[in-house]
């Protein structure tokens, strides 16, 4: 029964509410303990209004969440000690329970402390052992005090479980207090063993001095728990020293006790009930600082775990002060303290053998012993030295941080002279069966220093069994070698064949292409030179054929450099399949080959193999499911009576095959004397175009674009002109591609783009009206990674809107489909600017292409233009061109648009725009003015004037 006596006139009505609360109780059948069957599953759960009935739910009843509605008063409330919750304990005239209340909880008012009167609501649940109350809600109604009451129990009672959670009284010495800066911890020693008795710290409370005092505690019972739920211990939280009554048994310094002899510990005394702290002195034997203290008086030795780490000279005079319990069938001290008295002599040791070691008789004291290594080890925080004397086996140990190296450095098998404490293992088995004496299994030496470790006998190695181990190994040995020596021999022979066939890789490889196989421009000039020489000397005719693949860099930049890699490899075998065994076939580099053809019948027969290496060279090349275009390009150079070098007939040969490409590609033209000039001609374009653009001599012309719907001219393209110095007009066909191999054409491309932004800006200042402007873009313009920012500055210069601008490509780029170059133009198209597909139609491209990148024009090439009124499938292929576009939004622009029926057509198939000579030629921008007005004149004749013509 709790004592909730009144301490005031509202105290007296709390506790009028208790009885009456307690009197409805009694009136309730406690909770079935049994599962309920499944036709009381459906029935709501009827609420608990006392604690008991709470705590004495089982596991499996208190997961069903039974409502709990109770008022009971505060007995233990700590916001610290778990970091889940607040642990929370509550008592009514029942019992007792813990309840779960979240740490982050807000009071209105003031927390309820012990003693606090109140409300709690919640739901049952089972806790880390026995039943709580879950999602408790607290509503203080007084303060009627803690429980004045409480069950006196026993350590058994508290490690039964039974006195979980409830209120309680136990009795002991404190023999510790530990202190933290939210909790304090006291170390209750019962009749059985010790008891942790936890409380919340209060400032300005001197809890120290509960220690060796009797006392009487009233608290909560509480288990400790693994991680199973199982009970392992228990434990008592108590609201503070109100609920302690203490009674001091002598001096509060236990160093002004009496000095107790050693061996006078734990004997029996009848007056003695409770075992208090004693005062002993002796001299130090050891000292494991923090760890172990060993003494020594006139009648006996001690060791002592102590906490403190200041260190003692070993036979300095101590007094220590502690409690005097039993630890492994043995008395010590424990919780001690000790105080350096006076400075001595290290006692004597005594000389034992491992025999009297074991009788116990010597336990904590100093020994010297004597025995051979036979292991040793670290581990648990010391090095352990295992030691073998007269049959029995015994342990050396000392803390690792003061063994040092020298331990390390003994050999084993040595004999060691060992001084240190002896510290008998009692065995519990043998002790308990017999009739009380305590009996030993093994002892320990304890060791202070390394020092006291001395080397008597260092084992010799030469042994019979070292010996019987020596001729093993050298039998091995002597195998071994002679095995080695096989090996070795073995192993030379391979890496001599190794090193010859790597030394006639390597001449391969450097007379040899690595890609194609063919021999490379080296090995073609020393055989060629052998040839010239053998054609004079025997009357052969001899010829040079150089070859050089149409559009590579076409295909390069459309199928990256694998495609263009297979282009080349099948080029190679088409060739060395063309020829005769016996002619040569090198690759000088890039896309160009050269064919050495020995002992012909006459020249006529080099031109018969150039044909059939033209025709050979005209088939398609399957790469990746695409039929590739290939042509090849041919020069033929026969060997004259006045030609003895091979580096002329290779110049002859190359400016033949550069003939054969102005002739249109795809065939071979023969060496005559009026080419002699033609490469040097090359060389001096080549160089003069390196200095156009300092020169001034680049200079644009535009071609108009007009609605095929309305007439209207809705913009110009521009288009790049070179008036060179030196060679005059020179045509985009014929510098373009020079431009394009010397990387010219990355600030060419940039100075046509602000050109053309400046002049049709102007000419849009000077006649108030806007145009769009179309400007071509080289494939290695979109390797630029500037290229957006070129194109912004251009236009913010100039102040055009990124919409009056279309950069025009062509199908190759888009071939291309790399992630690099699809997110640039989409860069480009998030501008406004707009982007057209160049020649659409043509090359090796499909249809599908357009659907797959951002574009808002595609111009069909012209050569469909051209054919469009002779030819009825270039007239349908414009017709599937417009529908799709459309289909995809995408306007359409025909170029090259040069009559009138052309025109006609056109616009009955739908285009959007046109441009072609019809319309005008291109034409400087000095006189864009003129041409506005004239075609702002026609109206749009050009389209008007034409009816729509059916495409049947």
């Amino acid at each position: 029964m709790l004592d909730c006596a009144p301490i005031s006139r509202r105290g007296s009505i709390l506790a009028l509410f208790f009885l009456a609360l307690a009197a409805a109780v009694r009136a309730q059948p406690p909770p079935a303990q049994d599962q309920p069957s499944p036709s009381t599953q459906a029935q709501p759960l009827r609420t608990l209004t006392t604690l008991r009935q709470a705590h004495s739910l089982s596991a499996d009843e208190a997961r069903r969440s039974y409502p709990i509605h109770v008022q009971a008063v505060v007995t233990y409330f700590d916001r610290y000690l778990d970091k889940r919750r607040i642990a929370f304990f509550l008592c009514d005239r029942t019992g007792c329970i813990y309840a779960a209340v979240p740490r982050d909880t807000v009071w209105p008012g003031r927390a309820p402390l012990p003693g606090t009167l109140v409300d709690v609501s919640g739901i049952s649940a089972p806790g880390d052992f026995a039943p709580i109350i879950n999602q408790a809600r607290i509503t203080i109604l007084g303060t009627p005090g803690i429980p004045r009451q409480a069950t006196p129990v026993t350590l058994p009672d508290l490690l039964s479980g039974a006195q979980d959670g409830q209120w309680v009284q136990i009795e002991g010495v404190v023999h510790a207090v530990t202190e933290t800066g939210t909790n304090v911890t006291l170390k209750v020693y019962m009749a059985g063993g010790l008891v942790a008795a936890t409380t919340v710290k209060r400032p300005g409370v001197n809890y120290q001095s509960l220690v060796d005092k009797w006392v009487h505690m009233r608290g909560n019972a509480a288990p400790t728990f693994n991680s199973k739920r199982q009970l392992t211990g228990a434990r008592l939280f108590f609201p503070g020293l109100e609920t302690v009554d203490a009674a001091a048994p002598g001096p509060l310094d236990a160093f002004d006790l009496p000095v107790q002899p050693i061996n006078g510990l734990l004997r029996f005394n009848p007056r003695v009930l409770w075992p208090h702290r004693i005062h002993i002195r002796g001299a130090v034997t050891l000292d494991w600082p923090g760890r172990t203290l060993c003494i020594q008086d006139a009648t006996e030795g001690l060791c002592a775990e102590i906490a403190q780490t200041a260190p003692l000279a070993p036979g300095s005079l101590v007094d220590v002060a502690g409690f005097s319990t039993l630890a492994g069938f043995k008395p010590t001290l424990t919780d001690a303290s000790f105080r350096a008295a006076a400075s001595g002599a290290v006692p004597a040791p005594s000389a034992v053998t491992s025999s009297q070691a074991l009788l116990g008789d010597f336990d904590s004291q100093r020994v010297r012993i004597d025995g051979r290594l036979i292991s040793r080890a670290d581990g648990g925080g010391y090095t352990n030295l295992l030691l073998s004397a007269n049959n029995l086996v015994y342990r050396v140990l000392i803390p690792v941080e003061l063994a040092g190296s020298r331990l390390a450095t003994i050999p084993i098998g040595s004999t060691l002279r060992v001084t240190g404490i002896c510290s008998a293992q009692v065995d519990p088995e043998r002790t308990l069966r017999g009739y009380g004496v305590t009996r030993a299994s093994s002892f320990w030496i304890l060791l202070a220093s390394p020092r006291d470790v001395a080397v008597l006998q260092i084992p010799s190695w030469w042994t019979a069994g070292h010996a019987l181990h020596a001729l093993s190994a050298s039998l091995v040995i002597t195998f071994a070698v002679f095995v080695w020596v096989i090996l070795l021999r073995r192993r030379v022979e391979q890496q001599t064949r190794e090193l010859r066939q790597s030394g006639e890789r390597y001449r391969h490889m450097a007379h040899h292409d690595a890609l194609t196989g063919l021999p490379t421009r080296a090995l073609l000039h020393d055989r060629l030179q052998t040839a010239i020489d053998r054609s004079r000397r025997y009357r052969k005719d001899l010829a040079l054929l150089m070859l050089d693949l149409d559009r590579f860099k076409q295909i390069n930049d459309s199928l990256g450099h694998s495609g263009g890699d297979r282009v080349l490899c099948v080029t190679a075998e088409r060739i060395a399949a063309t020829v005769r065994k016996t002619d040569s076939v090198a690759r000088m580099g890039g896309d160009e080959f050269v064919v050495l053809l020995t002992d012909l019948s006459g020249p006529e027969q080099a031109e018969r193999i150039a044909a059939k290496i033209v025709a050979a060279l005209s088939v398609p090349i399957r790469i990746n499911k695409l039929e590739v275009p290939v042509s090849v390009s041919v020069g033929v150079c026969t060997l004259s009576d006045g030609d003895s070098d091979a580096e002329v007939l290779l110049k002859r040969v190359d400016a033949a095959m550069y003939r054969a490409k102005a002739r249109g590609r795809s065939c071979f033209h023969v060496f005559t004397s009026d080419m002699i000039g033609h490469s040097h001609n090359q060389l001096q374009l080549y160089a003069a175009l390196g200095h156009a653009l300092e020169h001034q001599e680049f200079e644009l012309y535009y071609q108009p674009l007009m609605d095929c719907a309305t007439g209207e001219l809705t913009g110009f393209e521009a288009l790049l002109r070179w008036n060179s110095r030196e060679f005059g007009l020179v045509l985009p066909g014929d510098f373009i591609t020079l431009a394009e191999e010397s990387g010219l054409i990355i600030p060419i491309g940039e100075w046509v783009l602000r050109q053309a932004c400046r002049q049709i800006g102007l000419l849009e200042r000077t006649l108030h009206r806007s145009f769009n402007l179309s400007v071509n873009l080289s494939p290695l313009q979109l390797l630029q990674d500037d290229l957006t920012e070129v194109v912004a500055r251009s236009l913010a210069k100039n102040g055009r809107p990124p919409a009056s601008l279309s950069l025009e490509i062509t199908e190759s780029n888009l071939m291309r489909d790399s992630r690099e170059t699809r997110e640039l133009l989409n860069r480009i198209r998030a501008t406004g600017v707009q982007l057209v597909l160049d020649d659409f139609g043509i090359g090796f491209s499909t249809l599908s292409y357009i659907t797959q990148f951002p574009l808002d024009w595609i111009k069909v090439d012209q050569s469909l233009v051209r054919n469009c009124t002779t030819d009825r499938g270039s007239l349908a292929v414009i017709h599937a061109i417009v529908e799709m576009a459309h289909g995809l939004g995408i306007r359409v622009v025909a170029e090259g648009v040069e009559s009138f029926e052309q025109a006609s057509l056109l616009r009955g198939e739908g285009c959007d725009a046109a441009q072609g000579f019809y319309i005008s030629r291109p034409v400087p921008a000095a006189e864009l003015p003129g041409l506005v007005a004239a075609l702002d004149q026609s109206n749009g004749a050009h389209f008007l004037a034409a009816a729509p013509v059916s495409a049947d």
